[in-house]
């Protein structure tokens, strides 16, 4: 099985992203899965386009996409949405005002993955992971969507995860924080488990 594993650079003022970190520290290699990684810029415009060529020249069976969020857990994101909205710029200077992304596509689309169980599991192991109902509206969400609308034939999950120990420390007091080799370590659990299940490309 072909896994192709996305990660994000460095966003705003940020010198690194917890997403390419936790991704940097995949082997190439999990069981019988070979996996391929890429990093993508934080654009609206040019992350779903390059991920698209990327599908298209590699044919991968899964695609695991990562990004980063100041939560407390890994979070497995359920669906995504079809709205873009941003507070700020992403990495080209374009906010999203809240403009649906594809007129005559569904609201959301839910991943094939099946998220309450595969947390359940990994939370049951001791990894601090949740469900997400969805991928918000901002570049995340932009790629998510993108996978599960126009590239479904491939089974697509997102998951978000919360900023390095590093990163925490130059924000705000208090915020959470996941070392990287835990991140890598979920996420390895998580290709892991492609092999586990049927995984058809839509649900709903």
């Amino acid at each position: 099985m072909v896994i192709l594993v996305t990660c994000f650079e460095p966003f705003g003022n940020d010198k690194e992203n917890s997403s390419q970190k936790a991704v940097e520290l995949l082997p190439d290699k999990i069981e019988q899965h070979k996996i391929t990684k890429l990093m993508l810029p934080v654009s609206f415009s040019r992350s779903p386009e390059i991920l698209k060529r990327k599908c298209s020249e590699l044919h991968p069976d899964v695609i695991i996409m990562t990004g980063q969020a100041a939560r407390g857990e890994v979070c497995l994101e359920r669906r995504g949405v079809n709205m873009a909205a941003s507070k700020g710029t992403d990495n080209d200077g374009f906010r999203a005002s809240g403009e649906i992304i594809y007129p005559d596509a569904p609201p959301s689309i839910v991943s094939c993955f099946p998220v309450d169980e595969l947390a359940s599991k990994l939370s049951a192991k001791g990894f601090p992971v949740r469900v997400s109902e969805s991928a918000g509206t901002f570049v995340c969400n932009r790629l998510y969507y993108e996978a599960l609308l126009n590239l479904s034939a491939i089974s697509s999950l997102f998951i978000h995860i919360p900023l390095t120990p590093a990163q925490a420390k130059e924000r705000v007091k208090g915020k959470p924080s996941l070392p990287s080799v835990i991140a890598a370590t979920v996420l390895s659990e998580v290709i892991y488990s492609c092999s586990q299940y049927k995984l058809p490309s839509i649900v709903g």
